[in-house]
């Protein structure tokens, strides 16, 4: 399970990922039923409420740990998904769509040194600041996944200049 976990967090691609989690998740299926067999014929049946509660309770004290371990790993490393951001940025989110057809990613930061502060910036290149969060997420949305009305504004402006 541990290896599962890890190889998940240092995966490249996002179906990687989805593929390591159920695999993960089936040999953490196979280990439970089986642990709980094995607790079934070791003990009479008298003591398996006692042997389940147990068993129940040191899944609950290793869950507390593990949740313990990733809350300090998450207040002593920082936690960007990407080493191009600056120094003075932080990641905020990030939007997967398309951009006149093609696929698109589009990625919000905010910087407080700025005087507008929260910027989102597309793999096609266009960006744009804000000086509130309000209005970035609606742009970035719009913006990989265009309205019909967007969509026809675009092809229009596309063949108006083609046609010259």
């Amino acid at each position: 399970m541990i290896a599962g976990v890890t190889a998940t967090a240092l995966a490249p691609t996002s179906a990687v990922i989805a593929i390591l989690l159920a695999l993960t998740g089936l040999l953490q299926a196979a280990v439970l039923i089986t642990r709980n067999l094995t607790l079934r014929e070791q003990l009479p049946a008298g003591l398996h409420p006692v042997g389940y509660s147990a068993l129940y309770a040191g899944s609950g004290i290793g869950y507390g740990l593990s949740a313990a371990a990733t809350g300090l790993l998450l207040t002593t490393t920082p936690a960007l998904p990407s080493s191009s951001l600056e120094e003075a940025e932080f990641w905020v989110g990030t939007f997967h769509g398309s951009h006149d057809g093609l696929p698109a990613k589009v990625t919000a930061t905010r910087d407080d040194t700025r005087p507008e502060p929260h910027v989102w910036t597309c793999t096609c290149g266009a960006s744009r600041s804000f000086p509130t969060e309000h209005g970035v997420w609606p742009a970035a949305w719009r913006h990989t996944h265009p309205t019909r009305y967007d969509r026809l504004r675009s092809w229009a402006t596309r063949r108006s200049r083609t046609a010259r």
